[in-house]
């Protein structure tokens, strides 16, 4: 649940509104980088001042960060960016890269049953064959009708 100027949001109301917030406010974002966050939402708001939709834009808006107040934290940082900087510097002196983590997880290959599965080429039919030495090399000389011109 948080508060935002006028508006009340209960613990089950408005949660995407209160982890934009909860976002902005651990990165220390001010109000117009905040406000960028809602995209969409915020520009409908700033192209119709008058109307009553999106609340939780328009009270911050007015009221900016001294108009939040949260009843307990919404989002929690999985880790502190010296956590994060202590174990890139591990990885570059071990002599990995960004990636390393990334590299390290291998892709289990699908089945031919599974979604995005790739499945097995049949071999070409005679008559494919057959069709394919009809086709014409697109670097041949066309007439004005769209003909080959043998004559180039």
């Amino acid at each position: 649940a948080f508060v935002n100027g006028t508006q009340k949001n209960a613990a089950n109301e408005n949660q995407g509104s209160c982890k934009v917030f909860s976002f902005a406010q651990l990165n220390h974002l001010n109000q117009l980088d905040t406000l960028a966050l809602f995209a969409e939402h915020y520009h409908a708001v700033r192209d119709n001042p008058a109307g009553t939709d999106h609340q939780n834009i328009r009270q911050f808006i007015h009221n900016g960060w001294q108009g939040i107040h949260f009843e307990g934290q919404a989002l929690r940082p999985k880790a502190t960016m010296d956590d994060i900087n202590h174990k890139m510097a591990q990885t570059y002196a071990a002599g990995g890269s960004e990636f390393t983590e990334i590299e390290r997880v291998e892709d289990p290959q699908p089945t031919e049953n599974q979604p995005g599965a790739v499945p097995t080429p049949n071999p070409p039919s005679d008559e494919l064959v057959e069709n394919t030495q009809n086709l014409t090399d697109a670097s041949d000389v066309k007439d004005a009708d769209g003909s080959i011109d043998t004559h180039a």
